[in-house]
Order: structure tokens, then sequence, then C-alpha cells
């Protein structure tokens, strides 16, 4: 999909604020000792946090109670790069209030 394409070219978008954590946080994130290490993104607005974690070799989860935010993370990474759930997912909290 078009829009899928050129979200990706602009990814994590334009506000330089964000830009900024994106290429900087991963610093502070170590390098997983085990396969199996998770890593949770609560509030993972467009799951670009989560997206860094899944780089780093973590099994990454992003959650967020818009789910609007949930369906476009998933379109964009599981779908329209083909990243596996099983490695990188969004979902919404169970119990949401």
């Amino acid at each position: 999909m078009i829009r899928d394409t050129i979200k990706w070219l602009l990814f994590p978008g334009i506000n330089l604020h964000a830009r900024l954590r994106y290429r900087v946080l991963p610093q502070f994130l170590p390098v997983p000792k085990d396969p199996d290490a998770s890593v949770l993104d609560a509030g993972c607005g467009n799951g670009m946090l989560t997206y860094q974690a899944y780089r780093k070799g973590y099994r990454a989860v992003g959650i967020s109670i818009k789910a609007d935010e949930i369906a476009r993370n998933k379109r964009l990474f599981n779908n329209h790069l083909g990243i596996p759930e099983a490695r990188l997912s969004f979902m919404e909290p169970l119990n949401k209030r």
C-alpha cells in the first residue's frame, strides 16, 4: 500500500524530538542475553520504541488503550514490513477502563 510505504519512509514522523528519541534511546537498551527476553512498551504510540527493542533482539510488545494506534502499528510493522507477531506485537490492555 502506498500510504504505508510513505509512512515508513517518514518513520517515526516529522517531529524532531521523536526522531531524536528514536535515534538515541536504543543506546540505553542492552542487547538481550536471553533469546526469549521481552520488552513491554506501555503507551506505545506509533511503536517506535517497541520497534527499536525488536531490532535489538527482544520479543517486543506494545500496548495502547487507543485501538487506532494498535491497528496502524500492526498494519505497518506486521503487515507492511512482514515482522512476525511472535517477535513484535501490539495489543490493547485486557482490562481497559
